[in-house]
């Protein structure tokens, strides 16, 4: 007779393919036998408590998150690019942005970007305001994204407002103008 020993698997469900990460990890998991418990954390781990038979190779079990990344759902959307002229106060853009999904008779989901996104500098550049949370844009989540250029910014919109980010149906995107700051250290010959 086969023994069985438990072991906890720990998944860490990256921040931003949202609570999709967390019911796709959990789906995974309960369709394997003997699962004890499924614990989440605030940091966004999630500890699965199972019991394996010995010499059972399937221990770490790889769960794929590709699809739910940000930059996933925008190549999978129907996405209009959006003109914006490089002295155009961000503020009037992201406005502008919100009415189109208005207009489209849509609801804003959330803003994505790239992970080391030009979006903070061109609204402070352009507003004079500083924008201290970096998690959410306007009220709505902000996801970064590698996949993601770094001087884009997409608006995802879908049919409710409750709706997840993979039900994504149009996308908004803009390139986001980019300031070149001045060198400070300048020779001046007379």
């Amino acid at each position: 007779m086969s023994e069985y020993t438990e072991v906890t698997d720990v998944v860490e469900v990256p921040s931003n393919v949202g609570v999709e990460g967390f019911l796709q990890t959990i789906r995974v998991y309960l369709r394997k036998p003997r699962v004890q418990s499924i614990l989440i954390d605030s940091r966004g781990k999630v500890s699965v408590r199972r019991f394996v038979k010995e010499g059972d190779t399937e221990r770490n079990i790889g769960i794929d998150f590709t699809e739910l990344q940000p930059s996933a759902i925008v190549r999978n959307a129907h996405v209009e690019e959006v003109t914006v002229l490089g002295d155009t106060n961000a503020a009037v853009v992201l406005g502008s942005l919100l009415d189109l999904v208005a207009v489209s008779q849509l609801k804003p989901l959330a803003f994505m970007t790239g992970a080391s996104t030009a979006l903070w500098e061109w609204h402070r550049v352009t507003t004079g305001v500083t924008l201290k949370n970096h998690e959410t844009l306007y009220g709505l989540p902000l996801y970064s994204d590698r996949g993601l250029p770094d001087t884009a910014l997409v608006l995802a919109a879908g049919f409710g407002r409750d709706a997840a980010l993979v039900d994504t149906r149009r996308a908004f995107k803009i390139e986001i103008p980019t300031y070149r700051v001045p060198e400070t250290n300048v020779e001046v010959f007379l």
